[in-house]
């Protein structure tokens, strides 16, 4: 995804047409298309710990929190709902440029009708501009907002409007732990290894369902996946199941400070088996010659159980 950006940023290629109706009920994963915040994603974070704000955040592979899908609306226009908490994007009226823009209980008000100028491509781009305000979306300070825009001609906040098989970004990702700093390692026994991109931490995710909501972590060997026995808190790179046991999903649990102009807030994680319910943990392993093994404990939000993820 980054990748396509810098191609058309370098080649100074002009914006696409926008003449063609968004894709509907298909989850998206919204990210600025271009200026000094592109590659940012819009995301809702865990209630409460922001109320009914929506951030701008480094854009990940997986989960569903930066998945959202236009809805046609009765009245025209469309409504944008986020995929995990199932709210809308809501832009209050009278507002000016700057305001925020939060995501409340779907209504089909006119706060939550949006016009969305889009060109098909892979990935997408979209303008969405309310029609309530007159004002597109946007990022301010952090935030989902509003600005002034023309469709007619043109000079708005463009967004990337990516599906789930073009959502992979460019490069290697990685899960980092928060507890020491150190990166999952995609060998048989997972364990912690120096973040470096010379593919013993470069991870491979595979999504279960539309929006990534769930996923398997890929093993070093064809047809081998992440899997949570259930015993002595092992994880192993093993024969992929059809069961419940090699699925994951990520469960936000925090966030690091913003940094003005970067790609966004870095979201910290427990990553957690749908299966047994446990979560990937560092340092409560056991030593092996190639390190200390990642294992499954009780998901208790501790800093051994929280996670980032790194793109290399």
């Amino acid at each position: 995804m980054l990748r396509s950006l810098l191609a058309i940023t370098l080649f100074g290629a002009a914006l696409p047409a926008f003449a063609d109706a968004p894709p509907t009920n298909v989850p998206v994963q919204l990210a600025m298309f271009d200026g000094p915040l592109a590659g940012s994603c819009l995301h809702v974070p865990e209630p409460p710990d922001y109320g009914f704000k929506v951030l701008q955040a480094q854009c990940l592979t997986v989960g569903d929190a930066q998945m959202w899908q236009f809805e046609s609306a009765v009245q025209g226009g469309y409504i944008v709902r986020n995929m995990k908490s199932e709210h809308c994007l809501d832009a209050e009226a009278g507002s000016a440029p700057g305001t925020v823009v939060n995501a409340f209980t779907c209504n089909g008000a006119q706060t939550q009708r949006w016009d969305v100028n889009f060109s098909e491509g892979n990935p997408g781009t979209a303008m969405i501009r309310s029609q309530q305000t007159g004002l597109c979306l946007d990022f301010y300070a952090g935030t989902a907002s509003q600005a002034t825009c023309s469709f007619t001609t043109g000079q708005a906040p463009t967004w990337m409007a990516s599906r789930q098989g073009a959502r992979a970004p460019s490069g290697a990702f990685a899960l980092r732990s928060v507890i020491d700093g150190a990166c999952m390692s995609l060998g048989e026994f997972p364990v912690s290894v120096a973040c470096e991109n010379d593919r013993r931490s470069s991870l491979r995710f595979v999504p279960i369902d539309a929006s990534a909501t769930t996923f398997r972590f890929d093993g070093p060997v064809e047809g081998t996946c992440l899997i949570d026995g259930g015993v002595d808190n092992a994880v192993v790179y093993a024969n992929c199941l059809t069961g419940t046991d090699g699925h994951w999903r990520i469960l936000e649990t925090g966030a690091s400070a913003q940094v003005p102009n970067a790609s966004g807030r870095q979201m910290r994680w427990q990553v957690q088996n749908v299966g047994t319910g446990q979560c990937l943990h560092a340092k409560r392993g056991s030593f092996v010659p190639e390190g200390e093994t990642v294992t499954a404990w009780a998901c208790d939000a501790s800093d051994n159980a929280l996670w980032e993820f790194v793109k290399y």
